[in-house]
């Protein structure tokens, strides 16, 4: 199977254009969130000259850029908004860590109809 560019194995994936190089998906940095966008994913150094264009970009939803630096992810770019909406989301689960939970607890109530109108 291959996604973006990366192929996939069960025990080891290897980076597109780099034979030579073999790493476990669960313990590469780049991979730890899901797979790397081989089209969002640059050098700071060639971001820099694009910089006005990339901040465009991550205006679109859901898009975002993985910086590197000697090859390794080092910072990621993502709108305000989605920034934003990351730390409510971020929030929510600390408020609520079993929210899964409370969410099957009050259907079943309301099912029963132990609730107040």
């Amino acid at each position: 199977m291959a996604r973006c560019g990366i192929k996939v194995n069960p025990k080891i994936i290897q980076l597109k254009g780099d034979k030579s190089k073999r790493v476990n998906p669960l313990l590469h940095p780049s991979l730890s969130f899901g797979y790397m966008n081989v089209k969002t994913t640059l050098p700071i150094s060639e971001a820099r000259k694009k910089i006005f264009k990339i901040a465009e970009e991550v205006q679109k939803s859901s898009n975002y850029y993985t910086l590197t630096e000697k090859g390794r992810p080092k910072v990621v770019l993502m709108s305000a908004e989605e920034f934003e909406s990351w730390q409510e989301t971020l929030e929510v689960m600390r408020e609520f860590p079993d929210i899964k939970n409370d969410i099957k607890k009050a259907e079943k109530e309301y099912k029963r109809g132990d609730y107040i109108t």
